[in-house]
């Protein structure tokens, strides 16, 4: 029983880690931007991204949501498993089943992303995109974090 509760804090800590890979990036105005030149910087700045990167994230499916997967299935397992007074064993296979699962519908999710792919043009990634953008608006006078 100790084993499964430890399997099911690291599978909970690990998918939330995952969560906050592509977390939202700060641009710092180095050259005393204004409010309104910082917007125009960031939303032509994220165009020139999409176009060099062939990656939209506001097309792209949302992967992680919240405590989705493992993390969701630990979640539901256990209050099924405390029922009856199992709550780490449940969890331990609502974890099991909810990183199936979600590896399931990424799989899927990615398989219609290459369908979508024109005329087999490699289309590029979120890590491509996010490279671009910090580029850019590091060519414009921003420290990007």
């Amino acid at each position: 029983m100790r084993a499964a509760t430890i399997l099911v804090l690291s599978t909970i800590l690990t998918l939330m880690a995952n969560a906050l890979v592509h977390a939202e990036m700060y641009a710092y105005p180095d050259k005393k931007q204004s409010a309104k030149q910082q917007q125009r910087d960031k939303r032509e700045c994220q165009a020139w991204a999409t176009r060099q990167s062939g990656f939209d994230p506001s097309k792209a499916p949302a992967t992680n949501r919240g405590l989705g997967g493992g993390a969701g299935g630990a979640a539901v397992g256990a209050a099924r498993g405390a029922v009856g007074g199992e709550a780490a064993e449940g969890a331990a296979r609502g974890a099991i089943r909810g990183r199936l699962l979600g590896a399931i519908r990424r799989r899927r999710e990615e398989r219609q992303e290459d369908s979508g792919a024109e005329g087999g043009t490699a289309r590029g990634t979120r890590d491509d995109y996010d490279r671009a953008y910090s580029a850019c608006l590091t060519g414009r006078g921003y420290t990007v974090k």
